[in-house]
């Protein structure tokens, strides 16, 4: 009795979450649907057919919510493409009463699942992935027939990228209509997650960020991928051409029609779920496109598969805030997501009475990582200088309340400072939905990954990604400054000791604050009088070139061969000076 209790109240929410949704509360619709995947486990009945794999390395689940001829066909399909492979299935009966039935006949073990009422295909999805046991979940349309080799191709693209999640290639099946978004060609490429019927998942991080919204039928994977990309990356998502899904998109142009508006209906809750997720999905589609793009996202994917040497060390994060209460857990959720959990988090709290100390003690609960400091009287500069006298570990990283770094950051930098030990520093890029790969400044052979040439206004590193070996920037922040601050550290350093570190192009940080404005260039005189004593002339020209055609300015006019930089030839310093008075 009390079981039939809960299935009738939760069938009551679910259905007064729909209805929310439909008339555009949304607010009310996210609340009626908080825990439900948990709540319908409860009650959904299991059948376990056969003896499941004691230790899967993948999880299938194949939600159906009709008998039709495909379904079979394609469950033939998936039985010849497991063969011989430690996979789970996890079948989801969401209306389909003929779905185990004929599970039985082509494969010797299955988990069928069987909820009280019908909750659809994101839902079903979503109960199947968190009764998984494997790794990763693949996800597959149950009248969609895979190519041999597709599950093969998911996985290694997965493993290759690094990649939290890969969707494959959709062909026509029967001849019917397809659609733009199903084929994107025949080479990887970093996309959103915009075909789910043919995807695999990392399943702790599609978990953590809670699945698919079991109010969508459409946009669901642009809806998730929107949720996670902040703490992975722009490139953690993949399109895979080599895993392929034989499916119509539709029967006829009626049925396209239907289809459309009834996605169409879903953008403006998906809009209201996640932050900017159609501006994001369209970035990140058009990234091959930019100048030096493809063969970045390459080296990094290349990196992402494999567990590069780092240093055995334990990182001080420093942070700095005097108004960031509202950030605190998306910061703090960051750091706990950390590949590498081996870090003190030292936090500087400038607002008065150190009301962010208390609320960051509260989240951190007992966490003996956590140091809080109060420096509610002190300039920006002064608090830094506190942090560092309290890291108890020579490898510092700079961070923002307000930012969120990628689950790698750590990693990431401790790997580069293991493959050069004599480097000081480190950073990388930030991005943001305005920005989905950061600010990519030139290709490497311009020798702007060298952080001696980063000091110019627009070009510095940056800072929310900045780790630097404390015992090799013995100059203090200035405790007076309020401008400018980290960059003139930085070069009080340069100036101090011949300091040697690299600018990576790899968006590690997500940063929602914009860059630099073009008034930047105004101050490029300035600096370059200061740079020109230490630096390359032949690569200062190249970047000064760069930094002014990017901010608006005329390109520099190459010297003729030959030409030195001497009394009376050609100089920046007296370019700029023409070019800015």
């Amino acid at each position: 009795m009390a079981r039939e209790q809960d299935v009738a109240d939760l069938r009551r929410a679910f259905e007064a979450a729909r209805e929310a949704r439909t008339k555009g509360r949304f607010d009310d619709a996210l609340r009626l649907v908080e825990g439900f995947t948990e709540r319908v486990a409860e009650v959904s009945a299991r059948h376990l057919f056969g003896q499941q794999p004691t230790r899967p390395g993948l999880s299938i689940v194949v939600l159906s919510h009709r008998d039709h001829p495909d379904v079979d066909r394609a469950l033939e399909a998936l039985a010849a493409d497991c063969a011989a492979q430690t996979h789970e299935l996890i079948l989801v009966d969401d209306g389909n009463s003929a779905l185990f039935d004929s599970a039985k006949r082509h494969f010797p073990s299955f988990l069928g699942l069987k909820p009280p009422f019908s909750i659809g295909c994101a839902a079903g999805r979503n109960l199947g992935a968190l009764l998984a046991r494997g790794p990763a979940v693949t996800f597959l349309d149950d009248d969609g027939i895979i190519e041999p080799g597709c599950l093969a191709a998911l996985q290694l693209c997965m493993a290759e990228t690094g990649a939290v999640a890969v969707r494959g290639k959709v062909v026509p099946h029967t001849g019917g209509i397809g659609a733009g978004h199903y084929d994107l060609g025949a080479v990887r490429r970093p996309t959103f997650i915009n075909c789910e019927g043919v995807s695999i998942w990392q399943r702790d991080c599609f978990l953590q960020a809670g699945g698919f919204n079991p109010l969508l039928a459409g946009h669901e994977g642009n809806d998730l991928c929107a949720r996670l990309w902040r703490f992975h990356g722009p490139l953690a998502f993949v399109y895979e051409p080599d895993a392929i899904l034989r499916h119509d998109y539709a029967s006829a142009i009626a049925h396209v029609d239907l289809k459309r508006a009834a996605i169409a209906d879903n953008r403006a809750f998906v809009e209201f779920s996640s932050r900017e997720p159609f501006r994001v999905a369209s970035g990140i589609g058009n990234l091959l496109r930019r100048k030096h793009a493809s063969r970045l996202v390459t080296r990094i994917w290349d990196r992402g598969s494999t567990s590069a040497s780092k240093l055995d060390e334990w990182v001080s994060i420093l942070v700095v805030t005097s108004d960031g209460r509202a950030h605190l857990e998306a910061f703090s959720e960051s750091l706990r997501r950390q590949e590498n959990q081996r870090f003190e988090l030292v936090f500087v709290d400038q607002s008065p009475g150190n009301r962010n100390a208390a609320a960051m003690r509260q989240v951190w609960s007992d966490d003996e990582r956590l140091i809080c400091l109060d420096g509610s009287s002190m300039t920006a500069g002064a608090a830094l200088n506190l942090a560092m006298s309290h890291a108890r570990h020579d490898i510092c990283l700079l961070s923002y309340v307000e930012d969120i770094s990628t689950v790698r950051r750590i990693d990431l930098t401790l790997a580069h400072l293991a493959a050069d030990p004599g480097a000081a520093c480190v950073s990388f890029l930030t991005f943001n939905e305005a920005e989905v790969f950061g600010r990519m400044a030139g290709s490497d052979k311009d020798g702007l990954n060298d952080v001696n040439l980063r000091i110019l206004p627009g070009s510095e590193p940056e800072w929310s990604t900045f780790a630097f070996r404390k015992t090799l920037f013995p100059v203090p922040f200035e405790a007076a400054a309020e401008v400018d601050l980290h960059r003139t550290w930085l070069w009080r350093n340069l100036e101090s000791t011949a300091i040697r570190g690299l600018v990576d192009p790899t968006p590690l940080v997500y940063s929602p604050r914009p860059p630099p404005d073009a008034a930047a260039r105004l101050q490029l005189m300035v600096s370059a009088r200061r740079t020109i004593s230490i630096l390359d002339q032949r690569i200062l020209r190249r970047f000064l070139s760069r930094q002014l055609k990017r901010l608006g300015g005329e390109a520099l006019s190459p010297p003729s061969k030959g030409q030195k930089m001497q009394a009376g030839g050609w100089s920046p310093v007296r370019w700029l000076r023409r070019r800015f008075r």
